[in-house]
């Protein structure tokens, strides 16, 4: 089985929940309305990011309805996009990447991020 048709891991799976924790935060820190991200009058939450916007993502892409039927390399793409996204109907204010492994210290993972996409 080569990698891109592998079913996300479990690890995976994890590091999703704690981007959309990140993401949803810092939508909310930076006063983002949804409206605004996603064109929806809603606050961001978790689950409101995972149902209202990976969901219609990955069925629109991949015509799955389940971040677990997805490969691990159609996470990486979808949560990739989100990111895109979102950065770009922030300006730039939220950018929250996904990392593909567990990160001991996800503040600093997501600084280094920040750091190397504005450099």
């Amino acid at each position: 089985m080569d990698k891109s048709s592998k079913q996300r891991s479990i690890q995976q799976n994890k590091c999703y929940f704690a981007w959309l924790n990140e993401m949803s935060s810092a939508l909310v820190e930076h006063g983002v309305d949804m409206k605004v991200a996603i064109k929806a009058p809603i606050m961001a939450t978790p689950d409101m990011l995972h149902t209202n916007v990976t969901h219609k993502l990955i069925e629109q892409m991949y015509g799955k309805k389940s971040t677990a039927d997805l490969t691990t390399v159609e996470m990486s793409e979808a949560t990739k996009i989100i990111t895109n996204i979102i950065s770009e109907r922030t300006q730039g204010e939220v950018f929250i990447p996904f990392a593909e492994k567990s990160q001991t210290d996800y503040a600093e993972y997501i600084r280094v991020q920040k750091v190397l996409k504005d450099f």
